[in-house]
This record gives C-alpha cells, structure tokens and sequence, in this order.
C-alpha cells in the first residue's frame, strides 16, 4: 500500500505539470537537437566524401604541364610506381556546335579516379560519350552531340552518341566548372570518351594514388601532411624537365622549321624552273618564228623568180615559136624558090634555112632545160611552202600551248605565292614563338588545388561551415536551455517541498524521495534527449546535405550513429535536470519534516536596491515602478536565469539573422558597388600586329562601354588553415590611370569607405587575403609566380572585397619590384548591357580572336556567391527557428515559474484591490524589462558569435560582410515584443481566473 501510494504520487507529479514536463522535454530536444545534429553532419559528410574517394580511387596527386606530358616525363614520374598507382590520360576542350557551350572531353580512366555511373553505361567505341549527371534536364540518352573541330582539339572524331550520365569524384561542383580558351571562356559541361578518340603525341595528365593512402580520412591532418610531402617529391622529380623540355622542343621544332624552309626554298625553286622553261620555250618560238618569216621571204623571192622565169619562159617560147614560123614561111620559101631558082640562089637560102633550124632546135632545147628547171623549182618551192605551213602549223600550236602552259604557270604561280607567302608567315610567327618560347610549368596538385576541384573545396568547406557552426551554436542553445532546465527542476522541487516533508514523515527513506524527482527529471531530459538524438542524426544532416547537394553532384549521405555525441547529449541533460533535483532535494532533505512542513521563510529583502540611492531617479518612481524595481533584484536567480535566457535567445537569432545578412548582399556589393567591370580580357604574350589590329576593333566595338588597358598576372601564396596553394590575380596599372581605374575597381576601406589610392610605395590587398596572410599595412609579404620565383612586396593598403584575392599595384612599383618593363596583356572590359546572356555572347565574340587567350567573366563569381547564399541561408533557417522555439519555452517557463512562485503575492495584492491589468503588470513588467536587458546583453553576445562564425565559416576566397542589416536588430525586437503579448495575455487570461482564496491558504 505504501508503495502503491509513492508510484501514485509520482505518477501524479507527471500528470499535474504537463507543461512543465513537455517543457523540459522541449528545451533537452532542442538542445540535444543542435548539438548532435550540427556536430554529426560534418563527419557524415566527411565519411560520405571519404567512402566515396576510395571506391573510385580518386587520384591524391595531379600533374599537368603547359605543353603537356611526354616520354620523358612519363618516364620520371613511373620511377614512383613504388609508392603510387601512375596512370595517364588525355582531355580536349571542344564548343558544342552552334552553341556557346564548352564542353571539356577526357579520356576514360581504368582504374584510378573512376567515374560513378549514374544511368545507362560508358562509352566503348569511338563515337560514344558519357555526360556528366547535371547535364540530364539538358541531354538525354541516345542523343547525338556534335562538336566544332579544331586543329588544336587532337580529336578523331567529332560527334558522339550519348550512353551514359556519370558522376565524378574530381569534378563535384555544379557552378564552377573550370576556365577554358574555348567559347565564353568558361566551362559548361564535361563529358568522357576512349582513348582511341584522342590524336596526341603527349599525355596531358597524370594521376598518382598513393598506396599508403588508400582509405585514408582526406580531411584529417595526416592525410594533408602526408599528399603534401608527396607533392613536394613530385616537384622535386620534375624540377629540372622545364629545361629539358624546352630543349627538345626547340630542337624538334628548329627541325621542322628547317625542313619547311626546305620545303619553300624547293618550292621556289621550282616556280623558278617552270619559268625558265617557259622563257626557253618562248625563246624557241621565237627562233622559229624568225626561221619561218626568214622561210617566207625565201619562199616569197623564190616565188618570184619562178614567176619571172616563167614571163621569161614564155617570151622565149613565144621567140621560139616566131622563129619556128619563121623557118616554116622560109622553108616554103625555099621550096618556092627551088622550083623557080637557080640553085646558086636558092642554096644560100637553104643553108640560112638550115642554120635558123639549127639554132631553133639549140634554143628549144635550152628552153626545154629551162623548163624543167622551172617545174623543179615550182615542186621545190611548193614542197617549201607546204613545210613552211606545216612549220606555222607546228609553231601556231607550240604557241597555243605555251599560252595555256603562261597561263596555268600564272595561275599556278599565285597560288603558290600564296602559299609561299603564308608558309614564310608561318615560318616567321613561329622562329618568333620559338624565338621567346618559355620554360613550360610543371603544375603538381593535390586533391584541393586542381583547376576543377572548386567542387571538392566547396564540400569540404561546407562540412567545415557545419563543424564550425556546430563548435559555438548548439552550446550556446545548450547552455541557455540547460539553465533554463535547471532553474524548471529547481521551481519543481520547491513546489514539492510539502510532499517531501510527508513522505519523510511517513518513514520514506531519502532513496525513495530521490527516486521521484529523479525520475522526473531522468524521465523529461531522456524523452527530450532521445527525440533531439534521434532528429539529429537524422533530419538534420538529411536537410543540410540536401541543401549542398544544389552546387556539388555528389552521392546521397551515409549517416552513422556517434556514440560519444550520444552520451554528451545524455550526460549534458542529466546534469540540466537531474543532477539539480538531486542537489535541491538533498539540501531539503537536511532538514527536519516538521520544518518541510511548513513554507520557506522568505527572502530577506530589506536592504535597499541601487537604484534607491539614486535619489532624483527614485524619488520620481510610481508605487508599482519601486516595486518591480525591488522584486526584480529580490529574486536575483530568476534575474539572471531571465537575462541569459533571453540573451541567449536573442544572441542565436542575432547570429542566424547576422549570417544570413552578411551573404545576402555579397554578389551586389561586390558586383555592383567594387567591381563594375564585366570581364578582363587577356591577351596572348605574342600578336601579331593582324591580332592585334583585330582586338584593337573588338574592344572598339559599339557593345563594349569602355576598356581599361591593365597588366595581369597570377600569383601564389600559400595561406589558410589548410594551407591551400591560394591564387591572387595581381593587376599592375599606368600611373597615368590610376583615376580611371577606380571606375572598374573601387578601391576603398570596409569600415570607412574612405577611397584607397594606388601608390607607387606598395600595393593594395584585398581583405580576406590579409585576414588569411594575417597581416596589416607596412608588413611585407612574399609572393610566388608559376615559375616559383619569390617576389617581395610591401603592403601600402586593405581593400574591401568580397569574392577572389587581388593585389593591386602601379606601374612604376610593379617595374621597382619585378625588375622589368610594364606590358599591357589584359583589358577590363565594360559591356553596354550588363546581362549575363550579352556577357558571354560577348566573352565568345572575344574568344574567338585568335590573339586573345583568355576572358574572365564575373558572372561565374556570382553564380558561386549565389550558391553559398543559398546554401547557408537555408541552414541559417533551421537554426533561427531553433531559436526562435528556444526563446519561446523559455519565456513561457520563466514566466510560469514567476507566477507561480509568486502566486500567494499575487493573490494578496488582488484582494487588496488591484485591478487586473494591474496585477498582470504587477509581475509581467519584471519580464518585459529584463527581457529588454537580455535583448541588449543578447545583440552583444550575438555580435560575437556572429564575427565568430564568419570568421571561420567562409571558403578562403570568400569573405563575409561584418556589417549587419538594421532587421537584424529589428526582427529579434519585434519576435520579442510578439511574444512578450502573446505570454502577456495568457498570464492575463490566467491571473483573472486565480481563486484568491484558495492561493492564500494553499500553505493550510
């Protein structure tokens, strides 16, 4: 029986002060909540990373060099294969046809940082690529990818079929994916091909994975120690293949060279040959035309001696045909005279007779062998005239076809000029090239330092924002919440103290009355503790994971159970509210039952207050002021449990809020208020003046506002708490236009916004550089170039800016420290529409010059800004709402504890005549105005978290704004004063319904 009545009693105790209990629960689940929540969700994500990098074997070491890998390099670095699994691959940046997209094609590994395989399969042939998962809204399976081809993309194949989406453990970010000299300059999408599709004679990337380091936690120092070590041996190895390199690069191009004057000299040669042929042929004709024309005239005099022997001809025929009548009429004279004359007479006339025949028959003969020789002459001269035309005939058709052979010889003859010419160019550009080409640089990464490891920084830095947050906020809501408990627990055993001093009467032993309100408190912390354990191994690493998972691809979290958080979180909720009734009831259980019995006696408070001593402030008070003033440092603990409540409330809503506000107005301010340019357009190290006469026009172009002329060049310096290799864009400026560049770059100080000019005494930081570097104005700091040479540089001003490290210096002090010429090579450049689209429409219209060699878009900055906004605001969420139900059990306990400690004063005062309201203000006024007190001790607690946590929360190249909004202080005001009504009125609701009589007496 007696036993039925204790279990009776505390099970009574649950059901009596349900809003005590639920309380209790309510702050140990909020507090144990945050604690395991925030504290797992980093090494979850760390072991999620970790898993992840070893079953893809994700490389620990990278190597890349400017003019890639060759035999001799692959030879130097496979004397590691000791240590580390070696393997070598290939990648092309090509432009997706018709679009501006970049996409970066590697080549598929087999064994060291494999893909994960997301859907479909890889590629096997030639013509077959896989995407990368981000890319599936945008390209679906089976389509076909076709890219523009260039000779510098050493690609096979130009078109793919797409098999596959994968994810990679070397690239995991979304929004930056790496710079390129392709299309806008930035990358849109990478995608994995064979081997086969690559037509290269060097590698253009080698990855190393450690033995030793297989499995091990990436994140921890040993890890980091370790790759870095290696790193340096592999720097060490390569130190002496730049020269080497060159070297042979010389070598082998002076030959090629070489073989291609040959080639030209050979070529000219031959346009010489072929012109001397056709001047020895037109020669020839020449020749022949004057042998013909020298023919003809031969002919022609021939012709007309054959014409004049023939009139001669026939002036003798017709002589010898007179004279042959002649001796006819003769001859038949003497036939008439022989008949009638003497022969004395007519002998005479026969022998003139026989003479004329005689002499006629000598000239016919003479005139038959002039004849004949007429008609031999006549077939002379006509088998003259047909050679001579067979000769004209030849010579017209030698003639013809050295007109056509002039003809193509012309036409042939300015092709080759042409080419002749361009090849001279070709010769010329390159002896130049040859003539300055440098070292090539040899870069070795880790894991945090390759060109596309943004992503894995960022998840890293993202684990490390939770783990940071995780340090400070939870024991801040812890802290208010277990002084809270405490101070509940407390309350409960003094509203107990009658029943202890019954149970004590009745012969309980002291274990039995430790028992109940152990129970109690055990029973509330553990249901709380169980709850907040429980959602905080499980919803909140799944809902700020999911907020990660926007900007990286990355495989869903592994959550794990942490025992040691567990037992904190238990271990912190037994001492909130356990070990205080333990400790309350054991000072009440020395004394006697009879003392138990009655009430405590009251507070002494008859010495007088601070303010009393105040006499013009006092003396002014209203009866009810002079009361509150004196009830509120009449219960000291209650002040203070009140104050640091609300403080605390106030400090976590301060800093939620304060986050939220330093990221929210980062890419304006940086992108709107410091940096007002659009780009920065680098220029190769050597035009020619036709590239430069083209870049001269784009940057003249009507889309572009205006252009700065700068010197840019990249430094390094290692800094952070990892000690990251970082990267700092150093802008060397004309003194001449140190003004104008204050319209692309403002210079100024965060805190004063005074304008920060460029000296010639040293150079400007940005902010977070120096907060990294640690240093101030007048220190000096030492900077690497890529070829690792040290360069001293004295630091003459900070700089506010928000994205990316910059050091800004002048002309004259850039030439006093490098100890060379100043040399434009970049331009900052001012679009007329600042859209992202006419960006990168024009970005492209720059890359596509062939005398640029880079552009640097802001809009990519923004994008990552955006995206570390986003993340954070919504993990700020979370704990602001964690807050604000913080600061809601706690002023609803605090006050239910006031009213009903004080309920008896209350009641006395009612029957004495007081008004409700009065009597609500009566004890809500101690309230209102020590919450008043924690807002302000909260604004500065929370300013300390705040500067805490952006300290340490930001990636190292991005740097939180210290300074907050004005709704930062606002909102928390307004929440208060919400709630203040809102508890106000239910204390109202409550104080009205109170039985006067039955609250005095309550001590009967």
């Amino acid at each position: 029986m007696k036993r039925k009545i204790f279990w009776k009693d505390i099970r009574q105790s649950f059901s009596k002060s349900k809003g005590r209990f639920l309380s209790i629960i309510s702050l140990m689940a909020l507090g144990s909540f945050a604690l395991v929540g925030l504290k797992v969700t980093a090494p979850d994500m760390q072991v999620t990373g970790q898993h992840y990098f070893k079953t893809h074997q994700t490389a620990d070491i990278s190597v890349l060099s400017d003019y890639g890998l060759d035999k001799g390099d692959k030879d130097l670095l496979d004397t590691l294969s000791q240590q580390a699994f070696i393997e070598y691959g290939y990648f092309s940046d090509v432009l997706l046809k018709d679009t501006t997209q970049t996409y970066r094609l590697l080549s598929k590994p087999k064994n060291i940082s494999q893909y994960e395989l997301v859907e479909g399969r890889l590629p096997e042939k030639e013509d077959e690529i896989a995407v990368f998962d981000m890319q599936k809204d945008k390209v679906a399976l089976s389509d076909t990818l076709t890219f523009e081809a260039r000779e510098q993309d050493k690609l096979n194949n130009h078109t793919f079929k797409v098999v596959g989406y994968i994810r990679s453990t070397d690239i995991l970010s979304k929004v930056d994916l790496g710079v390129t000299t392709v299309g806008t300059g930035e990358l849109s999408a990478y995608g994995i091909v064979t081997e086969k599709v690559f037509d290269s004679s060097v590698y253009m990337i080698a990855r190393l994975f450690y033995h030793d380091l297989v499995g091990a936690n990436p994140y921890q120092e040993t890890y980091l120690q370790k790759v870095h070590a290696y790193k340096e041996t592999v720097q060490t190895l390569l130190k002496q293949q730049p020269k080497k390199r060159l070297d042979s690069i010389v070598s082998k191009t002076q030959e090629i060279i070489d073989e291609k004057e040959s080639g030209l000299k050979n070529a000219k040669q031959t346009l010489t040959d072929a012109h001397s042929q056709l001047e020895d042929a037109k020669e020839r004709i020449d020749e022949g035309k004057e042998k013909l024309e020298q023919a003809k005239e031969t002919l022609q005099q021939r012709k007309i001696q054959l014409d004049n022997a023939r009139e001669e001809l026939a002036i003798a025929q017709f002589q010898l045909d007179e004279t042959y009548q002649m001796l006819q009429e003769k001859e038949v004279a003497l036939q008439k005279a022989i008949a009638i004359l003497p022969k004395e007479q007519w002998e005479q006339q026969a022998v003139q007779l026989e003479t004329g025949k005689q002499s006629y028959e000598q000239g016919q003969a003479q005139l038959n062998e002039q004849i004949e020789q007429y008609t031999n002459g006549v077939s002379e001269y006509e088998q003259g005239l047909k050679t001579l035309q067979e000769k004209e005939r030849d010579l017209s058709i030698n003639e013809e076809s050295l007109t056509n052979k002039r003809q193509e010889y012309f036409v042939q003859k300015q092709k080759a000029d042409v080419d002749i010419s361009d090849g001279e160019q070709k010769l010329a550009d390159a002896k130049e090239k040859l003539s300055v080409l440098e070292e090539p640089v040899y870069h070795v990464y880790t894991r945090r330092e390759t060109p596309w490891s943004a992503g894995y920084r960022s998840y890293e830095s993202n684990a490390n924002v939770i783990d940071a947050v995780g340090n400070i906020f939870p024991i801040v809501l812890y802290f208010v919440a277990a002084l809270v408990t405490f101070t509940t627990m407390t309350r409960f055993v003094d509203e107990e103290r009658l029943i202890i001093g019954t149970f004590k009467a009745l012969g309980y032993t002291d274990k039995d009355i430790y028992k109940k309100f152990i129970i109690y408190g055990f029973t509330a912390s553990m249901i709380g503790t169980l709850i907040g354990v429980l959602l905080g191994h499980i919803v909140l690493p799944n809902v700020i994971y999911d907020t990660y998972s926007h900007s990286v691809s990355i495989p869903k979290i592994e959550l794990y159970i942490y025992p040691e958080y567990i037992f904190l979180s238990c271990l912190l909720a037994f001492i909130s509210a356990v070990l205080p009734a333990y400790l309350v009831v054991k000072k009440e259980l020395n004394a006697k039952p009879a003392q138990l019995l009655l009430p405590k006696p009251p507070v002494v408070s008859g010495a007088k207050i601070l303010l009393e001593y105040v006499t013009p402030i006092w003396s002014r008070m209203s009866f009810t002021q002079k009361v509150t003033a004196r009830n509120i440092f009449r219960y000291k603990k209650r002040m203070l449990m009140t104050i640091f409540g609300v403080s605390g409330s106030i400090a976590l809503l301060y800093t939620g809020l304060g986050i939220r506000s330093s990221i929210e107005e980062l890419s304006t301010k940086q992108f709107g208020d410091i940096v007002t340019y659009d780009m920065i357009v680098a220029q190769k190290n050597h035009m020619t003046s036709q590239e430069k006469i083209d870049l001269s026009h784009a940057l003249s172009s009507s889309d572009v506002s205006s252009f700065l002329p700068t010197y840019s060049q990249t430094l390094i310096k290692v800094a952070g708490v990892k000690k990251d290799e970082q990267q700092i864009t150093m802008i060397a400026v004309d003194n001449e236009q140190k003004t104008a560049f204050q319209e692309y770059i403002k210079l100024q100080n965060r805190q004063t916004q005074k304008s920060i000019d460029l000296t010639d005494r040293g150079i400007v930081l940005s902010e977070r550089l120096a907060m990294l570097l640690n240093v101030k104005i007048g220190d000096t700091v030492v900077f690497l170039d890529e070829n690792k040479n040290e360069w001293s540089m004295k630091i003459s001003g900070i700089t506010e800016m928000y994205m990316g490290h910059f050091a800004f210096i002048t002309k004259r002090y850039y030439e006093e420290v490098f100890n060379k010429s100043f040399k434009i090579n970049a331009y900052l450049v001012k679009s007329v529409v600042h859209t992202d689209e006419n960006i990168q429409k024009k970005a492209t219209d720059f890359m596509m010059l062939s005398g640029v060699k880079a552009v640097a878009q802001n809009t990519t900055y923004k994008n990552l800004i955006q995206t570390v906004v986003t993340s954070l605001n919504k993990v700020m969420s979370v704990l602001i709402i964690s807050s604000v139900l913080l600061a809601i059990v706690i002023l609803y306990n605090l006050t239910n504890i006031n009213v009903a400690e004080r309920i008896r004063e209350l009641s006395t005062i009612k029957v004495l005549g007081f008004y409700d309201k009065e009597v609500t203000l009566y004890i809500y006024k101690e309230t209102m105005y020590l919450s008043i007190i924690g807002v302000f001790v909260g604004f500065g607690l929370g300013h300390l978290l705040h500067q805490y946590i952006i300290g340490m929360v930001p990636p190292d190249n991005i740097m939180f704004n210290p300074n907050v909004a004005m709704y930062v202080y606002i909102l928390p005001t307004i929440l208060l004063i919400l709630l203040l009504i809102g508890l106000g009125y239910i204390v109202h609701r409550y104080l009205k319904k109170v039985d006067m009589l039955e609250a005095l007496k309550s001590v009967e």
